[in-house]
């Protein structure tokens, strides 16, 4: 589903959605055109966009996810591979492998970026975690977020967190 010749998405490359595209959401709860699964704000679900250069020797990506919960704890997941869509809280994940637990960040506004200000490029944390990013590799990456609104999604289908769409990103030298 990667493609490299299209522009900024190609560098970006979104999959994984939400909107009944990719699957079904755990409750039913398709998210808008392109997103994640329906939270319980009712923003359309959480959209994950990126911007910069994924160049592993000047990393200048940030990745920012939109419409999550105003206050949301989220957490930026990075996988080496592109999986089918699993039924993950109230949302579907799609990034597989070993996943990273990159940068966890509060929303402010329903909006998150990684990294944040004071933090390393998102290269430099996947090797400080050990997982080294080799170039002309592509890695995906998915934002968790907590939904404590039980009774939107309930158990046992839904729970209290949810997801964003996914991203895969080339990384060039």
């Amino acid at each position: 589903v990667f493609l490299r010749d299209r522009g900024n998405e190609a560098v970006f490359a979104p999959f994984c959605f939400g909107d009944g595209s990719a699957a079904a959401c755990p409750c039913g709860n398709s998210g808008a055109a392109r997103h994640g699964c329906q939270n319980s704000a009712g923003t359309g679900g959480a959209l994950l966009s990126g911007t910069g250069s994924p160049s592993l020797s000047s990393d200048t990506v940030v990745l920012t996810s939109t419409g999550e919960l105003p206050t949301a704890t989220s957490i930026l997941l990075q996988g080496p591979a592109q999986i089918s869509p699993v039924l993950y809280g109230d949302g579907l994940r799609c990034t597989g492998g070993s996943l990273k637990r990159l940068f966890t960040h509060g929303a402010l506004g329903g909006a998150v970026s990684f990294p944040g200000n004071l933090d390393p490029s998102i290269s430099a944390r996947s090797a400080a975690l050990g997982a080294p990013i080799p170039v002309a590799a592509t890695r995906n990456y998915q934002v968790y977020y907590r939904d404590p609104n039980a009774g939107f999604c309930p158990a046992p289908t839904g729970s209290t967190f949810n997801i964003s769409n996914a991203v895969a990103i080339f990384w060039g030298s």
